[in-house]
């Protein structure tokens, strides 16, 4: 790519995010009393001593959540409970939801007790605030219970199992799959919370869970929410005239008064051209869908107006207030993710491919799961993070400032070849 080309794209990619950015102030009214967000990195901590034998090792991913800011000479345990998992940071960094074994289920099994059950782990949903002081009670609020989300027509022993929480693009709503337990029916709804009421509203029921066999299932994480809330499934029947029983992936969107629409998005221009990527990015100052085939590359579609574009170039990421780096062209020809940081030096990233999240500075931050670190891109080569401990607690995620994936507005108008 010649520097004029680098040059005009990372102009359209700062225009993009200057306009995105009244998408993610706080909202009206709301008082932050001198808070300046992204000023602390939240961590999921783990003891990789903590005996797990009771849970046969299912929670230990679990952890707690420490928060840090540069010059701090020690890391702040904000939670003790020890059964924590999944911190996202809201697009405006005033808040982290999270999820939260719920003492139902934990208290049996550090009794010693056997639970039989199948499908994923139950969970709760706790929202920290970070506009309160650390060590204010007011800094955590619980969100989403066991006794909220019981079954209203079984037995009282099933437990609630949710999917990660996903943020509105203005962090005034988090949304999330749930199961809705029914007598004639096993499938999903989606809940919304209002961070400005308190409020939780169903937004929508019926909604699949995906393909289940042989007892295995899932709560499916939702595909996020940009103009509207995702929601992607693999189901057989989606191409009902194509063998090995139709199987596809299908694509729900729904708004947030629980309007929906459903799409197979499993191919494209032909039956090999087959769907491997789901990402919302900024193309032309709105959120888009943006679909990766095998053969077509990206395709990108107006879920508002059903329409397609197919991409000049990859979308690319970066750090909402991020500074320098023009972001990460991805190409799935390669196993290899380049970085490119001021369009002078491309690097490899580490192994796992995307970062995590960034910092307030643009650096990204990678988890890299071998061994609890965090890796951070600084002075033009990958080194750790810097963090003031060394007790042997691993780092398991981390939020700090969140990424958004944008594209330099150049595609042309196509359409599916392959449809049902």
């Amino acid at each position: 790519m010649t520097q004029t080309k680098r040059v005009s794209r990372v102009i359209i990619a700062l225009f993009g995010l200057w306009l995105l950015a009244g998408s993610i102030l706080p909202a009206a009214g709301q008082d932050n009393s001198g808070f300046v967000p992204y000023q602390r990195l939240v961590m999921l901590r783990v003891d990789p001593a903590r005996d797990n034998s009771a849970s046969y090792g299912m929670t230990a991913s679990y952890g707690d959540l420490y928060s840090w800011a540069p010059g701090e000479s020690e890391l702040f345990r904000e939670t003790t409970y020890g059964y924590n998992d999944a911190p996202v940071m809201s697009p405006d960094g005033s808040k982290v939801v999270y999820l939260s074994l719920p003492v139902e289920y934990v208290d049996p099994l550090l009794r010693g007790e056997k639970l039989s059950m199948g499908g994923p782990l139950p969970t709760n949903i706790w929202l920290m605030d970070l506009t309160t002081l650390p060590g204010d009670p007011a800094r955590f609020v619980r969100i989403a219970d066991q006794i909220t989300g019981l079954p209203t027509d079984t037995n009282g022993t099933e437990l609630q199992r949710r999917s990660r929480p996903v943020w509105s693009p203005d962090s005034t709503q988090i949304a999330w799959l749930e199961l809705d337990y029914l007598s004639t029916a096993f499938s999903g709804r989606i809940m919304i919370y209002d961070t400005r009421t308190g409020i939780t509203q169903t937004a929508a029921r019926d909604v699949s869970l995906g393909y289940a066999d042989a007892g295995q299932w899932d709560v499916p994480n939702l595909a996020g929410w940009g103009s509207v809330i995702a929601h992607s499934t693999s189901n057989a029947m989606v191409y009902p005239d194509l063998p090995n029983g139709g199987f596809g992936t299908l694509l729900a969107l729904y708004t947030s008064a629980g309007n929906s629409s459903k799409q197979a998005i499993s191919y494209f221009a032909t039956t090999e051209d087959q769907f491997t990527e789901l990402k919302w990015v900024m193309h032309r100052s709105e959120w888009w869908l943006a679909l990766h085939y095998s053969q077509s590359g990206w395709i990108v579609l107006d879920p508002i107006r059903n329409t397609y574009e197919q991409l000049t170039n990859p979308p690319f990421i970066r750090s909402i207030t991020g500074d320098g780096w023009t972001g990460q062209s991805v190409s799935f020809d390669s196993p290899q993710l380049n970085w490119q940081h001021n369009g002078m030096s491309i690097i490899d990233g580490p192994p796992g491919g995307q970062p995590q999240t960034f910092s307030p500075a643009g650096s990204p931050i990678w988890v890299m799961a071998e061994d609890g670190r965090l890796l951070t891109f600084e002075q033009y080569d990958l080194q750790p993070l810097a963090l003031p401990t060394n007790d042997g607690w691993l780092v398991t995620a981390a939020a700090w400032t969140p990424m958004v994936w944008v594209t330099d507005g150049a595609g042309t108008i196509t359409a599916p070849q392959v449809v049902p």
